[in-house]
């Protein structure tokens, strides 16, 4: 068996993956590569890799990942990085680098606050007059994440034509991001690109209620091909968007919380409001319903008041 080290491997793989996947895929193996596992394991012989390097390597991660305030990375961005590497190293075992391809990993278990945050019911109703107040295309936007819970990208990349004012509807088909790539001498660059969604089962159709509908007929222009949040056809990238969002809260003197916690919100009061979670779950294109489920379905206060309540029955 040649012996061959993990940076070598590593940087044949992402060449040969990236005729394979979509661009957005390989910036972000890309920067998984380059940002973590080459650093950490690019001189290792590629058979020196085993379950208990990457075992080491999880709880690293876990516990320093973060390069400049030497924190630990949360345990999704872990999953990743290693998700990564397993693809890598299945590779290396197909084209006969590596002799054995077994993982088996154990991610420790901490005690980590998971709840999704979501805008208190008062900062809800307050940002919902704000918006009606200073209703423009961008305030739209907003409004379309606390009524579908669809992504800042999906929302960005939202035209004209994909709104169906007939059968009050929106079809998401696409998403706009902000790449990190590099170029062929290694300098890093940024590039924008509309692309499709994060999955297949993000690609829907979304109800929209009268209410909204409403809003959208006033605004509406003839040119289909133009996009919602500016009225025109040039569109706007998450980054500016966000930033936008971010000072209108706080020009309005809302309590700041993530754009990505509108769609928390949606699903949350949804939930809350007894809708079904099938339902809810295709609508925010959630690959399975356990994802909704365990995101979104938690017993209230009231309902636990109950339980406790019921001792006092028998």
């Amino acid at each position: 068996m040649k012996k061959v080290c993990f940076k070598d491997v590593a940087i044949k793989w992402l060449n040969y993956h990236k005729m394979l996947v979509k661009e957005s895929t390989f910036a972000s193996y890309s920067i998984i590569m380059d940002n973590y596992l080459i650093p950490l394991l690019g001189k290792y012989n590629i058979n020196e890799i085993d379950n208990d390097v990457i075992q080491n390597l999880v709880i690293y991660l876990l516990e320093k990942g973060k390069k400049k305030s030497n924190i630990g990375l949360g345990e999704n961005t872990v999953r990743n990085i290693i998700n990564v590497l397993k693809i890598c190293l299945k590779y290396a075992h197909k084209i006969g680098y590596k002799n054995v391809y077994v993982i088996d990993i154990i991610y420790p278990k901490r005690n980590i606050d998971k709840r999704v945050r979501v805008l208190e019911k008062d900062n809800h109703q307050r940002l919902i007059k704000c918006i009606y107040r200073n209703m423009n295309y961008k305030n739209i936007g907003v409004l379309l994440a606390l009524n579908t819970g669809m992504r800042i990208g999906e929302i960005c990349a939202i035209q004209w034509k994909d709104i169906d004012l007939r059968n009050n509807t929106i079809n998401v088909t696409k998403t706009i991001q902000r790449l990190f790539l590099k170029d062929e001498e290694g300098k890093t660059y940024t590039k924008v690109i509309i692309t499709s969604p994060k999955s297949s089962t993000s690609i829907r159709e979304i109800p929209l209620s009268n209410e909204l509908i409403k809003i959208l007929k006033k605004f509406k222009v003839k040119n289909q091909e133009a996009y919602l949040l500016t009225g025109n056809e040039k569109h706007m990238e998450p980054r500016t968007y966000r930033s936008y969002y971010n000072r209108f809260l706080k020009r309005n003197n809302i309590d700041h919380i993530k754009f990505h916690s509108l769609r928390h919100t949606f699903a949350t009061r949804c939930i809350q409001a007894g809708g079904d979670y099938k339902a809810v779950s295709e609508i925010l294109g959630h690959a399975t319903i356990n994802m909704t489920l365990n995101l979104y379905v938690h017993p209230q206060m009231e309902e636990k008041r109950k339980c406790v309540e019921l001792i006092n029955t028998l």
